[in-house]
């Protein structure tokens, strides 16, 4: 995501916690659904998210990641 606005899987999560069926199918997804790690890690966004929210050696964190 080049605009560094919440994944899918992150707004899923966040939206899926008011409700105990939905964030049981969303655990189902992300979690009890994937075969590896791997899997999970192409689930919520792949190679590209995960270059996004690594940390800045200079900074400790990811300065350029939006947050609230």
């Amino acid at each position: 995501m080049n605009d560094h606005s919440a994944s899918a899987p992150e707004k899923e999560n966040h939206e899926s916690a008011r409700d105990d069926a939905v964030y049981r199918a969303y655990l189902d997804k992300y979690v009890y659904g994937t075969r590896d790690h791997r899997a999970y890690l192409e689930a919520v966004g792949g190679p590209g998210r995960m270059r996004e929210l690594k940390a800045s050696p200079g900074y400790g964190y990811s300065p350029d990641l939006k947050r609230r």
